[in-house]
């Protein structure tokens, strides 16, 4: 659904006032990213970066800062549940849509829900050093990891490029 805010705020959220962090699960935050719009795009039917965690309006931005925070009201007023059983799957456009999941209590004992999360990249060219060779769809785990750094290896060795 449409976020009710205001014109003058959507028109902040596309200008460079914001910082994305990594996902502690994919790399440190060591280095402060570069500044970067939350909302791109077409202003008709925009795309949307955020992440409630690890997107922040600049320092001493209060402004952006009071707009980060009605984002965060507008988005905890639109949840939906995609209730999924054992073996399904759904695709979802980063761009276009906000998701997560509830948060919960890991028993270990075989009958928790493990999410298994994996990326399609469209643009194969964009991912040429990542392939285990330069004929392979294939993106290596190892290159991937050597560049990234703290990543954690999970089961698999080479992840699926598709475009």
């Amino acid at each position: 659904r449409d976020f009710a805010l205001t014109p003058e705020e959507i028109d902040i959220l596309f200008e460079s006032r914001f910082h994305h962090l990594s996902d502690d699960t994919h790399t440190e935050n060591t280095i402060s990213p570069p500044l970067d719009s939350i909302l791109f795009g077409n202003k008709q039917s925009p795309y949307i970066r955020f992440d409630c965690d690890f997107s922040i309006a600049r320092d001493n931005d209060w402004k952006a800062k009071q707009i980060v925070s009605r984002l965060k009201q507008e988005i905890d007023g639109c949840f939906r549940e995609v209730p999924l059983s054992p073996g399904d799957f759904c695709f979802i456009d980063n761009y276009k849509w906000l998701h997560g999941r509830k948060s919960f209590k890991a028993n270990y004992d075989g009958h928790d829900r493990w999410l298994r999360r994996f990326n399609i990249k469209t643009d194969l060219f964009e991912a040429a050093d990542y392939r285990v060779n330069s004929t392979s769809r294939m993106l290596s785990f190892n290159k991937i990891h050597t560049r990234l750094g703290s990543c954690q290896k999970s089961k698999v060795d080479s992840f699926e490029c598709s475009n």
